[in-house]
């Protein structure tokens, strides 16, 4: 079981993203534009840091440069899901313009950010999946890795419900130490903890485009395909894919619009995106946990 820190304050950091990786082939299928390496280097390399033979990424100092070559090298139609260069299929790109219109738009866009006092403005992208409504829980969750990718990595998850909220808390990642682990577990954490109130709808912030199109995009793919990827290899961190898109699943039987993922940008001076990154990291120090989550067997059990 992991060990959970409640926390409620902390320093806020912002910093623009510096480079732009653009994926045009990944055995995953998660072709698309990521800020963070963090972000995709589990999309394109092994669990021993080698390279997968089908992935086909480049690294870009500005954004117009790495949408040039994506649409090189993954096909003219990559923005919109499709691809014409690679033996996977490819899933839409982020972070969203908002001018995509398969993503819902809403007052998270406008001057004032993302629904509520804790969201700066400017900082989500216009990626999001379903639409809570009005009213909605907001929470906030971020994974974070030290050493990510390396033998010695420690990963950690962070959730935020607002300014000292006892929910607030934070954990170290329980089994393979990744970012990527991280950021989803975080999610899964986010949803248990509000499971207390499944009557009610929820909005979930996340930097981690990863985590959304896993369960927006890439899920019906994987399911269709028995869990494995584009090399005929199993799914990474399918435990966890399972979990989430299961207490999603719980939710939404509630009620119709239960649940909205809203993609935010990580370290854009975003309260709660920082304070839920705050908490990741202090949960990255905290001892690893020697058994796998209960959440994890229950809700792979009930799906």
């Amino acid at each position: 079981m992991s060990r959970t820190y409640t926390y409620s304050g902390g320093r806020t950091q912002t910093q623009k993203a510096s480079k732009f990786y653009a994926v045009a082939n990944s055995p995953e299928g998660a072709v698309g534009i990521y800020t963070s390496w963090g972000e995709c280097k589990n999309l394109v390399k092994d669990e021993n840091d080698n390279w997968h033979k089908s992935a086909k990424m480049k690294s870009f100092t500005s954004r117009d440069e790495a949408e040039k070559w994506m649409d090189q090298n993954a096909g003219p139609n990559w923005r919109m899901g499709t691809s014409d260069g690679g033996s996977a299929t490819a899933s839409h790109g982020g972070p969203i313009r908002p001018d995509r219109q398969q993503y819902r738009q809403g007052p998270y866009d406008k001057a004032g950010g993302g629904g509520g006092s804790a969201a700066a403005a400017g900082s989500t992208t216009g990626l999001r999946h379903g639409s809570a409504g009005p009213n909605a829980i907001e929470v906030y969750s971020d994974g974070a890795c030290e050493n990510n990718g390396k033998p010695n990595a420690m990963a950690g998850w962070g959730v935020w419900f607002g300014q000292g909220d006892d929910k607030n808390c934070c954990g170290r990642m329980y089994g393979k130490q990744t970012n990527q682990r991280a950021e989803l577990f975080a999610a899964v954490k986010a949803l248990e903890l509000c499971r207390d109130s499944r009557g009610l709808p929820v909005r979930l912030f996340t930097d981690s485009q990863y985590t959304i199109k896993c369960v927006s995009e890439w899920i019906q793919r994987w399911r269709s395909n028995g869990w494995k990827n584009a090399n005929k290899d199993p799914v990474s961190n399918q435990d966890l894919v399972k979990t989430l898109d299961a207490l999603i699943r719980e939710r939404n039987g509630f009620g119709m619009s239960m649940l909205e993922m809203v993609h935010v940008k990580g370290h854009s001076g975003n309260e709660g995106n920082d304070k839920a990154d705050e908490l990741a990291v202090i949960g990255t120090q905290l001892p690893e946990p020697t058994l796998e989550d209960p959440i994890i067997a229950e809700m792979t059990a009930m799906f």
